[in-house]
């Protein structure tokens, strides 16, 4: 099969022929015709995202397809079903193994592109905001970055579901957008510190979850805007990795601070993320309620042009390669 992989010695990409994985018993074989570009696969392309022995140094964490081959143990797919997965990794190949219970069903007015685009970022946005970070009805969710791939399926999918939603991005027109997706109020951080902004919309409340995606200088200002007993849930690290923490400020007010990386979840904690979206966020979307957001889509042999498109910053949605016309 083809697929995109690094030079040897190189951080850039290009399109070869490699061995096609071998698959198992309860795993299916999808011909691939879309993949979410992730920050992930710019990180391993630069050698700098850590795999283990028995995982793929081809990039690609989502994809959406169609079914070739199943597993003698698979019984909820057939050859032919278009379906949408997380994988750990292979996305960016004519073809990808992955097993059964991580795959959803494309819905029917959903494009191979909207799929590949929503997959990733909606387990995402369930694992960590509903199921780390236990929100409760009738609580609120300040998503940062609410105009990337995550951040705009968090707001949507918690909007929809009648939690205050408020989010950060840079510039108005970026942060108009996000409210049209629902957000109850969104802080433009080129103007203003979040923290303040959030108080004075709240009169002083704050929030009872955060989704972060700033890192270690937002610590200190994500952990001020928490209710008592708030959460914080971190997915990334724009802004660094270590920071200090008062633990007294921790145990005072009863806050919460975890986080994760969707790669690097058990198989069957996968397999539990995508039981819960498809229960959850599925019939949502089928209802036509929530929407993709794609930003942008390059062919196959451009990867590492849609990688920059995504770490220049720009995007609003998300960035999908596409693998098959």
């Amino acid at each position: 099969m083809k697929a995109v992989v690094s030079r040897p010695g190189s951080s850039s990409l290009s399109v070869r022929e490699v061995e096609t994985p071998q698959m198992g018993p309860h795993d299916v074989m999808i011909e691939v015709a879309a993949a979410g570009v992730t920050v992930a696969d710019i990180l391993l392309r630069k050698g700098l995202y850590p795999i283990g022995e028995s995982e793929t140094a081809i990039p690609g964490l989502e994809v959406a397809g169609v079914v070739r081959r199943i597993g003698r143990e698979v019984t909820s797919w057939r050859p032919g079903d278009p379906i949408c997965s997380i994988v750990s990794g292979g996305g960016y190949a004519e073809l990808a193994i992955v097993p059964a219970e991580h795959c959803l069903p494309v819905p029917s007015h959903w494009s191979m592109t909207d799929a590949a685009s929503a997959v990733g970022p909606i387990c995402t946005a369930w694992f960590n905001v509903a199921m780390l970070g236990r929100l409760a009805v009738g609580e609120s969710l300040l998503v940062h970055g609410g105009s990337g791939g995550v951040g705009s399926w968090a707001v949507q999918i918690f909007g929809a579901r009648g939690h205050p939603i408020y989010a950060t991005a840079g510039g108005a027109a970026r942060c108009e957008r996000i409210e049209a997706l629902g957000a109850t109020r969104c802080f433009d951080h080129q103007v203003g510190a979040f923290d303040k902004a959030l108080f004075a919309t709240t009169e002083n409340q704050g929030v009872d979850v955060v989704l972060d995606i700033l890192g270690a200088q937002a610590l200190e200002a994500n952990l001020r805007v928490l209710k008592e007993g708030g959460r914080l849930v971190g997915i990334a690290t724009q802004q660094g990795a270590k920071a200090s923490v008062d633990l007294w400020t921790l145990y005072r007010r009863r806050l919460s601070l975890t986080g994760s990386a969707l790669r690097a979840q058990t198989r069957r904690t996968k397999k539990e993320i995508v039981a819960a979206v498809l229960a959850n966020v599925w019939p949502v979307i089928l209802q036509r309620r929530i929407a993709s957001v794609v930003d942008s889509v390059y062919p196959f042999d451009q990867a590492v042009e849609a990688q920059d498109r995504l770490e220049r910053g720009g995007n609003f949605g998300k960035v999908v390669l596409q693998i098959k016309e």
